[in-house]
C-alpha cells in the first residue's frame, strides 16, 4: 500500500510517500521531498508541490485536449496594482490568447 503523509516544516512542507511492496516485490521504499515555501521561489514551490501532490495521489487533472482542465497556476490579487511592464506583458499575453481564440469564431 502506498501512503503519503505531509509534515509541515519551519519554512514549508515534507511530503512522504511509503510504498510498503514496490514493484510488487515486498519491498519497501521512502521517499522525502522538501518544499521551501519561505525561499525566493516560493509561489513556484507552492504550485509544483501541489501538482505533484495531485500526480502522487493518481487524481486526474486533465490534458490539452479536453474540454476541461485544472490548472494549478498564480494570479494577481484582486487589489493589486501592477507595474506599467506588468501591465503590458500582461495584455500581450491576453491579445495572443484572444488572437487564438478569434480562429475557432469563424
Amino acid at each position: 500500500m502506498i501512503t503519503i503523509a505531509i509534515e509541515l516544516a519551519e519554512n514549508g512542507v515534507i511530503k512522504i510517500i511509503h510504498d510498503d511492496n514496490i514493484n510488487g516485490a515486498g519491498e519497501e521504499f521512502e521517499s522525502r521531498k522538501v518544499y521551501d515555501f519561505d525561499g525566493l521561489d516560493s509561489h513556484n514551490s507552492k504550485i509544483s508541490f501541489l501538482n505533484e501532490l495531485a500526480l502522487d495521489l493518481g487524481m486526474d487533472l486533465g490534458t490539452d485536449l479536453d474540454q476541461s482542465k485544472i490548472v494549478i497556476t498564480s494570479e494577481w490579487g484582486s487589489k493589486y496594482k501592477p507595474t506599467k511592464e506588468q501591465a503590458a506583458k500582461r495584455i500581450s499575453e491576453l491579445e495572443k490568447q484572444i488572437k487564438r481564440l478569434e480562429k475557432y469564431k469563424s
